[in-house]
């Protein structure tokens, strides 16, 4: 008897487990070649069987040596995803880029860092439980190559998902 009271609270942990919503940040290449560009588009996708209600949500872009913010920017996105959705978004640079840093981007002296959180309840959530979070930081890895000019690289001991 106790076997299967064990086995059916794991069978309902899988259950609340596959019901609830995942979410997840996909950025876009900065266009450093438009000169002035105040923002990073990326793309918050939702992949939501039942609704995300979004608790927070912020995110920056800024230019550094070092990896070393904490987000500040709200991000536009909706307070409740009903349905799986990409949605897009941007987080702007918390610093103007002029000439000179494009150059210093560009030659490899400083780095493009994109950060953010996503903090969200799941409808099964209890109100006593935590929010999840997705907590994303990249960073660009300038290159130009057959027609690429770089890619985003993930901060894996940055990057979680909860």
């Amino acid at each position: 008897m106790r076997a299967a009271t064990v086995l059916t609270e794991e069978g309902m942990k899988i259950t609340a487990r596959k019901e609830r919503p995942w979410i997840s940040v996909i950025p876009e290449p900065p266009k450093l070649e438009d000169g002035h560009r105040a923002y990073i588009s990326f793309v918050v996708v939702c992949v939501c069987p039942t609704s995300a209600h979004i608790v927070d949500a912020r995110a920056d872009a800024y230019v550094s040596e070092v990896l070393a913010r904490i987000p500040t920017f709200p991000m536009s996105i909706p307070t409740i995803i009903h349905e799986s959705k990409s949605i897009s978004a941007f987080a702007p640079f918390t610093s103007t880029l002029n000439d000179e840093i494009i150059l210093d981007i560009k030659s490899g002296d400083k780095n493009i860092y994109l950060s953010g959180f996503i903090e969200y309840r799941g409808a099964h959530l209890k109100p006593s439980d935590p929010p999840y979070q997705t907590i994303f930081k990249f960073k660009w890895e300038q290159f130009d190559m057959l027609g690429y000019s770089g890619y985003w690289q993930t901060i894996p001991k940055e990057n979680k998902q909860t």
